[in-house]
Parts: C-alpha cells; sequence; structure tokens
C-alpha cells in the first residue's frame, strides 16, 4: 500500500495571511467612514405651510426635471416634506406652493495639509444648495416665505453621495428661519 504525501511550500500560509490582510486593507479604506459638516442659513416669513398645503417640487427652475438625477434630488424634498406631514403634488396646478430646489458642486480646489512636519496636497470641493418656497396667489403671482441655503465642504466631488445630506441641511430649520451646522457620519463611497 502506497501513500501519497503532498507537501505544501513553506511560507504558503504567511502568504494567505497578507493575501488576507491586504484584502481587509483596502476593503476598510473603500468604506471608510466620512463626516460631513454643512453649514445652514434659512429665512421665513410668518405665512408658513401647513399640512393642508400641497407643494410642487421642482429642480433649478425647471417645471419638469431635466434627468434622473435631478429626479433623485426631487425625490429628496419631496421625503423631507412627507416626514412634516406636508403633501406633494404631481402638477403645477395643483399646487398652493412652489418648491425650487438648487444643488452644486464645484470643480474643487488644490489645499496644502500638513500634518506632523509632513505636507501633502488634497482635493476640496464645495457643494452648495438653495431652496426657496412660495405660496401662490390668487392671480397667479407667487409670494417667498420659506428660503434656506446650505454649504459644505470636503474631498468627495459626487453631488450624488452629498445630496441627501445637503437636502436634510436645507429643512434643518424649516419651518422657521435661523442658522445651524450639522456634522453627519455616514459609510463614504467617495
Amino acid at each position: 500500500m502506497t501513500s501519497v504525501v503532498r507537501m505544501r511550500p513553506k511560507g504558503l500560509g504567511v502568504m494567505r495571511l497578507f493575501v488576507l490582510l491586504f484584502l481587509i486593507l483596502a476593503t476598510s479604506i473603500g468604506c471608510s467612514r466620512s463626516e460631513i459638516i454643512t453649514r445652514s442659513q434659512s429665512f421665513a416669513t410668518s405665512d408658513r405651510l401647513s399640512a393642508s398645503d400641497r407643494v410642487f417640487v421642482l429642480f433649478g427652475g425647471a417645471s419638469q426635471s431635466a434627468s434622473l438625477e435631478e429626479g433623485s434630488y426631487v425625490n429628496l424634498v419631496r421625503a423631507e416634506f412627507g416626514k412634516r406631514g406636508i403633501n406633494t403634488v404631481d402638477t403645477i396646478e395643483d399646487a398652493t406652493a412652489l418648491v425650487a430646489l438648487t444643488l452644486t458642486i464645484d470643480s474643487g480646489r488644490d489645499q496644502v495639509a500638513a500634518y506632523d512636519l509632513r505636507m501633502w496636497t488634497e482635493r476640496t470641493f464645495v457643494r452648495r444648495g438653495t431652496l426657496f418656497i412660495a405660496r401662490r396667489g390668487v392671480a397667479g403671482n407667487a409670494q417667498r416665505i420659506f428660503e434656506s441655503r446650505a454649504v459644505s465642504e470636503g474631498g468627495c466631488p459626487l453631488l450624488a453621495e452629498v445630496a441627501p445630506f445637503l437636502v436634510e441641511a436645507l429643512f434643518v430649520n424649516f419651518p422657521d428661519g435661523g442658522s445651524r451646522t450639522i456634522a453627519k457620519s455616514y459609510l463614504g463611497r467617495c
């Protein structure tokens, strides 16, 4: 009777360990926790939206969203109104209030950072959001009743990743005015 003995080369177990550690490190870097700090400032009149209002949300002043991306941002705003018990409508004719949303991100700028006698360059992007709410008048005119602005800076160049945080910041002082800085931690994909 012959037996077969398989021999493993030395170091193969160590090699597997290094590969496993590398994969864990690469995964944790790709999904690292990030923090978005957003400064928000809002102004309001005494005429507030209520549960009896019906709002129509549009992106960038266009009555119809031009892209699926813009439509997703409109849906974020509609969800914020839903959390507050305010109904949204699909047509401008059914609305008692009009909401205009804009979200932008710049092309970034390089900044020199220093820590512990080491220097490096990092790219910083400025993300901005604005929200305007106007009550529709009888003669078709509209009176602005709420406006909000939010600004955030950071290393993420993807507007879609930070849009939920910008929209949330636009509503942080709703329906009253005021200013506030909010910090949100998230599992970043940037």
